[in-house]
């Protein structure tokens, strides 16, 4: 009778370090899952300020062109002599 408690609890610490290491598991899953959340809320957070930013006006400004003159009519670099 001996023998068979022993065998009976060997099991039963077995099974109990079994259930311990799955609520571990369950455990880090949870914390990553929460972590994950957290992330996403902030990434939503960021899209509304880049929303409102989209609102902002943009200013342009037209540069006057310029007529070119006689000699100049054509592009010339700045060592090619001038004719």
């Amino acid at each position: 009778k001996g023998e068979e408690l022993v065998v009976y609890l060997k099991a039963k610490i077995e099974a109990a370090k079994a259930v311990q290491h799955d609520m571990e598991k369950e455990k880090e899953i949870t914390e990553k899952l929460k972590k994950k959340s957290e992330e996403t809320e902030e990434f939503v957070d960021m899209k509304k300020k880049e929303e409102k930013n989209d609102k902002t006006q943009e200013l342009s400004q037209e540069l006057p062109t310029s007529t070119p003159l006689n000699n100049e009519s054509t592009p010339q670099s700045p060592r090619e002599p001038k004719q």
